[in-house]
Formats: structure tokens, C-alpha cells, sequence
């Protein structure tokens, strides 16, 4: 199935449902999603019945979908959706063009197109996947693997860079999600606090501070120079 729009969370890597029965358009779609994105995983179906399993057997956060399919074609798939799910339609013809904006798709691209005019409708499908942020909510929804886990903020201990990987860390937990911290930094609310260039922790967590290291949970997480004066700032005793 599809992402709902309840979900409030700060979206990862985008995960692309490609539906055309041409193998090059399939591939052309594959190749410009991760242009536009590095991280992004595509699938590719070659026809409607299978797009309608894929649907419903995962998790899509927008889906590239052809008209003319065979078995179930492109606009029967469009019906089947919930209205305002992040579809891009493409499409040789004009046609449903205008009809298509009645199911509230993020754009219509007209075969064939370049990689300009692509972006553009990807940067419609970015701007509508923004939520309220997390600090609203008090979840965040982080993909580890094939599943998407639902992990309230005020359980995270604090979030570790690992490569291009993050590694959020729970009292009973810990999830590696393909994210960067510097991806994440922005998104989190103010609780969550820099500490050092691999770490960022919940201020909220944090027992005590002693000899360059936080200890938080059973954790000792170091404290960068760069970032000691505003820990020490943020934690300076009572006077």
C-alpha cells in the first residue's frame, strides 16, 4: 500500500514504484530517480495486475505510472487508489491529462521527456511529502530493511552516524536506517542536541556529563571540541 498521509515522520529514502510495460522507459525512470536521489529503490512492474500486488503487498512512496498497460491498464490502477496518492502519470498521449488532476496526481509527464522536466515533477512529489515536523507528532518513522518502524522521540537515546547509515539507539532497541545525520539534523526538535560529528543525542536522556563523555542510558557518548562550548552552555549548573 501506499504511505498514508496520517504518517508524520521525517521520510528517509524514497521508495518508487516504476509501472510501464517499456523495458527503456522502465529504465530511463530507474536511472533519473536516482540521479535525483542517491539513496532511492526502485521497483519496476510491467503491467497493472502486478502494479495493484506490489501496492498492495509494500510500501511506495510515489508511483510512475503508465496509461496504457496491459491486463489492467494505468487508469483503472488510478481509480483503485486513494484520492491524492503521490502519483506521477506518464503517458504518450494528452488525453487524461486534465481528467487526471480529478485524482489529485503530483504531475502528468509526456513521453517522451528529458531528465529536465522530470525533475520537475520530482520536485512536486518532495514538496508534498513535507509534513508537520516530528516535534508535533513525537514520532519519527525510520526504515530498517523491507519494514518501516514507528519509534516515539522520547524513546531515542541518541542517533549514530555510521557511513552513509544512522543507527538510532533506544533503551531496548537499536534500528540502522540508510539516513545521514546531517539529513536528519534539521528535521529534529530542539531536545536533540549536536554533541559530537557522529552523534546527536536527546538532551532529555542525558544523566550526567563528566570527562568529555555524556553518559545517557548505558551509553558513554564522546562530546566533539567542536561542539563542547554549546554542550556546556546547554548544561551549565544552577546558579
Amino acid at each position: 500500500m501506499l504511505l498514508p498521509e496520517a504518517i508524520i515522520a521525517i521520510l528517509t529514502a524514497v521508495n518508487a514504484l516504476i509501472v510501464d510495460d517499456d523495458p527503456l522507459i522502465g529504465l530511463a525512470l530507474k536511472h533519473f530517480v536516482e540521479k535525483a536521489d542517491g539513496t532511492a529503490a526502485c521497483t519496476h512492474v510491467t503491467d497493472g495486475a502486478a502494479a495493484l500486488r506490489a501496492l498492495a503487498g509494500g510500501s511506495f512512496d510515489v508511483v510512475f505510472l503508465d496509461l496504457e498497460l496491459p491486463e489492467v491498464d494505468g487508469r483503472s490502477v488510478l481509480k483503485a487508489l486513494p484520492r491524492g496518492s503521490p502519483v506521477i502519470v506518464v503517458s504518450s498521449h494528452t488525453d487524461f491529462g486534465a481528467g487526471s488532476y480529478d485524482f489529485d496526481v503530483v504531475d502528468y509527464l509526456v513521453k517522451p521527456f528529458e531528465y529536465s522536466r522530470f525533475h520537475r515533477a520530482w520536485q512536486k512529489l518532495l514538496a508534498r511529502r513535507k509534513r508537520p515536523g516530528p516535534a508535533e507528532a513525537g514520532m519519527i518513522v525510520v526504515r530498517d530493511g523491507a519494514k518501516l518502524v514507528q519509534l516515539p522521540l522520547a524513546r531515542l537515546l541518541f542517533l549514530q552516524a555510521e557511513s552513509n547509515y544512522t543507527r538510532f539507539v533506544c533503551a531496548d532497541r537499536a534500528l540502522l536506517s540508510l539516513v545521514t545525520l546531517k539529513q536528519l539534523e534539521s528535521n529534529l526538535p530542539p531536545e536533540f542536541l549536536r554533541v559530537h560529528r557522529s552523534y546527536i543525542v536527546n538532551s532529555r536522556r542525558i544523566e550526567h556529563i563528566e570527562g568529555g563523555a555524556i553518559k545517557i542510558g548505558v551509553h558513554q557518548v564522546p562530546i566533539g571540541e567542536t561542539y563542547r562550548e554549546e554542550v556546556l552552555r546547554r548544561f551549565s549548573p544552577v546558579s
